[in-house]
């Protein structure tokens, strides 16, 4: 059947399934906290655990200063649209097994309907077992009339015949908040395969893409100042304590 030499080995598959490389990290909006900045609970360098601690809290600003600055830059790069926007992306996938023999070199494709609309999009072929697409589509009218999004795998083989492999379903109401959902989902097949069949999705519905880029760009430029200082008092810390003798 599909089980063919191309099939991954365990280590291919592991590194597949963790790398993160998506191009459209930009295109998503995720929420900035005010409280992601932790001023110190050490006031002063009395012993070793202490400096240590205060490099720890150092090294995490100087991390928080890069996504800061990273979140700044990416708002500043799309131009926000008004009104309201569902994102999916399809990422990726696993265990995406042909049920032919290998010279029909079915490839996946995936298709997300959205429901009751029937608005259909549609992504590339790609490899089987564990193909890779980091395709988005975004859609922006009638988002408040949409209750689901289907998201249905089918395999197109060499001769352009459409194999249907299984499907999952998302409803509009996991994506309320504005919250961003990015995680494997399992795939309802056809028929009975060896393996767990999953897509690695993305999905943000916005209600106000303008709005909500104008409060993370508020509250970027409002954090970094702070952080910077931060950053200079733990630097001083550190400076100015007396050497630690283990």
């Amino acid at each position: 059947m599909g089980d063919c030499a191309s099939r991954p080995k365990e280590d291919e598959e592991k590194k597949h399934v963790n790398e993160k490389n998506s191009p459209n990290d930009n295109y998503f909006i995720y929420k900035i906290s005010s409280q992601i900045l932790e001023n110190p609970s050490i006031k002063s360098i009395k012993t070793a655990d202490d400096q240590d601690k205060v490099k720890e809290s150092l090294a995490k600003v100087k991390k928080q200063i890069q996504e800061l600055k990273k979140k700044l830059n990416a708002i500043s790069s799309v131009a926000p649209a008004e009104g309201s926007c569902l994102m999916i992306e399809i990422q990726k996938g696993k265990d995406i097994i042909p049920s032919v023999p290998c010279f029909y070199d079915a490839q996946p494709f995936v298709q997300v309907v959205l429901e009751p609309v029937k608005m259909t999009y549609t992504t590339t072929q790609d490899k089987a077992f564990i193909p890779t697409w980091y395709e988005l589509f975004t859609h922006k009218i009638g988002v408040s009339n949409i209750e689901n999004i289907v998201i249905k795998v089918n395999f197109k083989t060499r001769f352009g015949q459409i194999i249907p492999f299984g499907s999952c379903k998302l409803s509009i109401s996991e994506l309320i908040n504005q919250d961003i959902i990015e995680k494997w989902v399992s795939i309802q097949t056809e028929t009975i395969i060896d393996g767990n069949p999953e897509l690695k999705i993305r999905a943000q519905a916005l209600l106000s893409e303008y709005e909500m880029n104008k409060h993370n760009k508020k509250l970027c430029e409002e954090l970094l100042p702070k952080a910077k200082e931060l950053k200079k008092h733990l630097k001083s810390m550190l400076e100015n304590c007396e050497e630690i003798l283990l």
